[in-house]
């Protein structure tokens, strides 16, 4: 996490504009489903390239209040965000504006989605002055809906550049260990390390799995199949649509040489830790089953449970620390003092790039989840023992938790060269532990944390920490 809240700021290049407005006084002023389409005339305060549209909403309520979710102009919370539709495309693709000229900004809705576009042609001289009510044309139906089939978190994930070349590095120096008519399966979602190993190195024999429990992820995989001119001539590319613990050597076509996995579980997307245990647990059961190879090469090698003690911003940590009243606004909050309290047995998920916080700590491994050897070779080193680092001063609210996966690579001077896929960066979520009180600790002093876990499920785990 050494680079997470390092980010340059953007640059507004106008002024906060309204382009939509919803009156919901009544039934008849409410949108169709099929939404608007509205232009809006803008003038550029700066010159610069629009790569996108910055955008919030604000609330009337009672009384003339007004409740805006424009940062920093009403007190912090991390429920009600500000959102960034991005043009996308190359600079040169994206509309240049000039400071002093008005350009118009076609803003889109429907019930699903809201979407945004420059206008091609902008206007050089100021000729139609911005006004803040924006022309509505009520026939325009808004762009598509958005996909479904890829999430925010995952379309992070996959635009994580370092993740997808340790990805291609170890899974290209897997096929020169074992040679491309070497069995290869992929036990991770959506197929994505099958499709590099038979399109980018050649590989003659891959199956890929797919969870029989969603129809989605098996259509996507034939799809990106398909799309990907798969399988080459006289190779072999083949999608089994089966639970792992179901597979035999007679639907793979063999025991498998190569292993890969991104790791990457829809059904566990952003719980990075049970990603990890799940690779695991469905790999050593393939061993045991002769279905995978003891000698078998294994994308990635091993996985480290990394931690570092946090000291968060105080706003965040007011916000996630619970009621210390149960009655708020002549409102019970009971049922919420209950579950709020529970951050401190069980991990919480963050963005933790999208908030303040200071390190306490250096980044420390409190586990090792080996991958390579055989079944009986698979341990969880470190598993329920301590794990010690030195505190520097400050206030401790929790430990921030991530994966490190080490993907063994070519090197011309060692066998023993690894790339790090980490889930510790701003294109992941990492999970948090809080403890129960936020505490007051000295420079000098030191934080044990210790992670046991189950040996047979991915769900039964536990985070003590002392200090």
């Amino acid at each position: 996490m050494d680079a997470m809240n390092t980010f340059e700021p953007a640059k507004p290049l106008s002024k906060p504009t309204l382009v939509m407005e919803f009156d919901f006084t009544s039934k008849d002023s409410i949108p169709k489903p099929t939404g608007r389409k509205m232009n809006v005339a803008i003038e550029a305060l700066e010159s610069g390239t629009a790569h996108g549209v910055l955008f919030w909403w604000e609330l009337d309520l009672w009384s003339g209040k007004t409740y805006s979710t424009e940062l920093g102009k009403s007190p912090w919370q991390d429920h009600w965000q500000q959102c960034l539709y991005v043009f996308g495309g190359e600079d040169v693709e994206c509309e240049a504006l000039e400071k002093g000229t008005v350009f118009t900004l076609v803003a889109c809705h429907d019930d699903t989605s809201i979407s945004f576009e420059i206008a091609p042609k902008t206007i050089s001289e100021p000729s139609v002055q911005p006004t803040k009510k924006a022309k509505v044309n009520e026939n325009l139906k808004a762009t598509e809906p958005f996909s479904t089939c890829i999430s925010f978190s995952r379309a992070l994930q996959l635009n994580d550049a370092h993740r997808m070349d340790a990805l291609y590095s170890g899974i290209g120096h897997a096929i020169e260990m074992k040679g491309k008519n070497s069995l290869i399966i992929d036990i991770s979602d959506f197929s994505l390390c099958a499709i590099i190993a038979a399109k980018s190195f050649g590989a003659m024999k891959v199956a890929s799995v797919e969870n029989a429990s969603n129809e989605i992820l098996f259509l996507s995989a034939m799809v990106a199949q398909v799309g990907n001119h798969l399988p080459k001539d006289e190779a072999e590319f083949k999608i089994l649509h089966a639970y792992t613990e179901n597979l035999s050597c007679d639907d793979t076509g063999g025991a498998a040489d190569v292993v890969l996995a991104e790791p990457y579980y829809q059904i566990l997307e952003g719980w990075h830790l049970q990603e990890a245990l799940n690779f695991f647990y469905q790999l050593k059961s393939l061993k045991e089953k002769g279905v995978v190879k003891d000698d078998a090469v294994s994308v990635p090698s091993y996985a480290n449970v990394v931690v570092c003690a946090i000291q968060l911003d105080e706003s965040v940590a007011i916000a996630h620390a619970g009621l210390k009243n149960s009655v708020l606004q002549g409102f019970a909050h009971d049922e919420v003092c209950k579950y709020g309290n529970y951050f401190s047995t069980y991990d919480t998920q963050m963005f933790m790039s999208n908030y303040k916080w200071k390190r306490l700590s250096e980044n420390f491994t409190i586990a090792k989840i080996q991958y390579d050897g055989s079944a009986k070779a698979m341990t969880i080193e470190g598993d329920s023992q301590w794990a010690v680092s030195e505190l520097k001063s400050g206030t401790l609210h929790g430990i921030a938790i991530w994966i490190d996966y080490k993907v063994r690579v070519k090197n011309e001077f060692s066998n023993e060269a690894f790339r790090t896929i980490t889930t510790g960066n701003r294109h992941h979520q990492q999970s948090f532990r809080f403890v129960p009180a936020p505490s007051v600790v000295r420079e000098g002093s030191f934080v044990k944390v210790k992670a046991s876990f189950d040996t047979n499920t991915i769900e039964d785990h536990k985070i003590d920490i002392k200090f």
